[in-house]
């Protein structure tokens, strides 16, 4: 078990208690001088903006502000002396990694002091592989004409039309239809013993026959012409959604209104200044050539701190708090199987034990490094401003929405979410140190060789 000097022990009014390896007990005292210090400039500044009826503002005598706003002034003295405690135990035991403040409970002695008690987790001992010069590959951020021009044919794709032809439909095309469904003669809701929604039937739902949700319901399709009717039978598969359908004949009985042929426009001079309304051809393509070019280079320099990762998390193997890792897990695990489901991966989401066993040692990893960016932050003297953070605050307000952004802080100190974006940001200024000194090969571009050859 790490010890812990006497010094950061006995420090003040602090003491911590160490349980073992990973984890410690906190008790603070702040004496009835230090709170009433912090509970004065709160008080004269309700003194000078409190609004009473009766009274001009700032001439709110003082019983009346402490009355009225008495709530006010305890949880704001309270996010105060909590706060203050944190960085206190911080700035007392730099020895001592503190990942996480948790439990905190505050207790009023009679005679004005305040008690402070916190469940403290404590970063394990490790050491640090090289992280300066690490090997990584970039890609190129060279945009090249053929991808303006899918740029614009993409565009052209999305301003497809489909319009009404008198022809039997084929697999590019798209039908307007009306249709009802039925499951062992019986018609869906029936069935289920319960509303089906979608699966009910819809009138004059249309259907891209190039889609292949439902199987063999578009390659019944093919073929037809508007007004003819058709049974489609098709089978769901074993995990699909609506569980007494899973396995089963499902009848699709189909009323054709009008067979849809796909038109995508011609990529003329005249759609693509479309694009951007008052620019030139030209222009619109060195426009986008630019917005191409920022997109690759975000990728390549996201590309590059997912390798950075990955070999810090390569190189790291030591272990964790397992309360930590727990609380961390269903985040993981919650993003993986949504992740699982947007990309079409059905049966990998049905699978959760190993969805579970995945995402636990995802999560020691990204802990890992979480911590190792944090270590080598010491080691390179990097610390996060006041002014960056309060940069931070600022967008994060703005991004939620919150015009009160004193209010806005109040809630992040409250909910010891501080401590949290204090970390994030840290962490990025280390990766962009990582990724400045790292050793960078770029692969040679169609271009580099062509002129290599000339």
């Amino acid at each position: 078990m790490r010890a812990l000097s006497e010094d950061s022990i006995r420090a003040m009014d602090i003491r911590i208690e160490p349980k073992n390896e990973c984890e410690a007990t906190l008790h603070a005292v702040l004496s009835s001088e230090e709170v009433e210090n912090a509970r004065k400039p709160i008080l004269s500044k309700l003194m000078r903006s409190a609004s009473v009826p009766g009274f001009r503002p700032g001439r709110v005598p003082e019983s009346i502000v402490l009355h009225r706003y008495a709530d006010d002034i305890a949880n704001r003295l309270h996010d105060e002396l909590i706060e203050k405690v944190r960085r206190e135990t911080l700035d007392r035991n730099p020895d001592l990694s503190i990942m996480r403040f948790s439990g905190m409970e505050q207790e009023d002695a009679e005679d004005g002091r305040l008690e402070v008690k916190a469940d403290l987790l404590l970063c394990p001992k490790f050491d640090l592989p090289d992280y300066l010069g690490i090997e990584v590959k970039s890609g190129s951020d060279e945009v090249t004409d053929e991808e303006v021009e899918d740029s614009l044919k993409a565009f052209a794709e999305s301003q497809t039309k489909y319009e009404p032809v008198d022809r039997a439909a084929t697999e590019k095309d798209m039908v307007d239809m009306d249709f009802t469904t039925t499951t062992e003669g019986k018609p869906i809701a029936e069935f289920c013993g319960r509303p089906m929604g979608f699966m009910e039937g819809r009138k004059n739902y249309r259907q891209s026959l190039d889609d292949k949700f439902f199987p063999g319901l578009t390659e019944g399709l093919i073929g037809c012409k508007a007004g003819d009717s058709r049974d489609i039978v098709c089978k769901m598969d074993d995990h699909f959604a609506a569980s007494e359908l899973q396995g089963k004949e499902v009848v699709f009985s189909c009323s054709i209104n009008e067979v849809l042929e796909k038109r995508v426009p011609t990529l003329t001079k005249e759609l693509i200044e479309s694009i951007v309304p008052g620019k030139t051809e030209e222009e619109v393509r060195s426009m986008l050539r630019d917005s191409l070019h920022k997109e690759k280079a975000l990728r390549n320099d996201q590309a590059l701190r997912d390798q950075i990762t990955d070999y810090l998390a390569d190189h790291l193997n030591f272990p964790l708090p397992e309360s930590i890792v727990e609380a961390e897990l269903p985040n993981t695990l919650r993003r993986n199987l949504y992740s699982s489901i947007q990309s079409g991966n059905y049966d990998d989401s049905k699978d959760m034990d190993k969805l579970r066993s995945n995402a636990r040692e995802e999560t020691l990893r990204s802990m890992r490094v979480f911590l190792a960016l944090q270590t080598i932050a010491e080691k390179e003297n990097i610390d996060v401003s006041d002014y960056e953070l309060i940069q931070r605050i600022n967008t994060l307000a703005q991004e939620n929405g919150e015009k009160n952004v004193k209010a806005f802080t109040r809630k992040l100190v409250k909910e010891n979410r501080l401590t949290a974006i204090r970390l994030n940001i840290l962490t990025t200024k280390v990766m962009d140190l990582l990724v400045k000194n790292a050793k960078t090969t770029t692969p040679a571009t169609p271009s580099d060789a062509g002129e290599e050859h000339a």
